[in-house]
């Protein structure tokens, strides 16, 4: 496999881990993150110091933009869980001062 094949796969595997990212597919995006690190190590280690740098850094840049998203989404699924969390005592405040009464 050449080494722009073996780019142009690795741009697909963040597009497709972007894909399952965005569709909730948590299963899914922890496999294909999984495989992409593989296929970006077996990439490194065939090419070594060749590597294509401005390739690789076209990549790092998709991938840095990825893992933005990702923590964005993390950070939102957090913030509904405290905001849960603060639901759920104030209802169970609100149950036991009725019952007190």
């Amino acid at each position: 496999m050449s080494t722009d094949t073996r780019i142009e796969a690795l741009h697909a595997g963040l597009g497709a881990l972007r894909v399952a990212v965005d569709g909730e597919e948590h299963a899914l995006a922890g496999q294909l993150m999984t495989a992409h690190a593989a296929q970006l190590r077996d990439y490194i280690d065939a090419t070594g110091p060749q590597a294509d740098l401005a390739a690789l850094q076209e990549l790092l840049q998709a991938q840095n933009a990825l893992n933005a998203t990702m923590a964005d989404l993390r950070d939102h699924a957090a913030a509904q869980l405290k905001q849960g969390r603060r639901s759920n005592r104030a209802a169970l405040a609100y149950l036991r001062a009725e019952s007190l009464s």
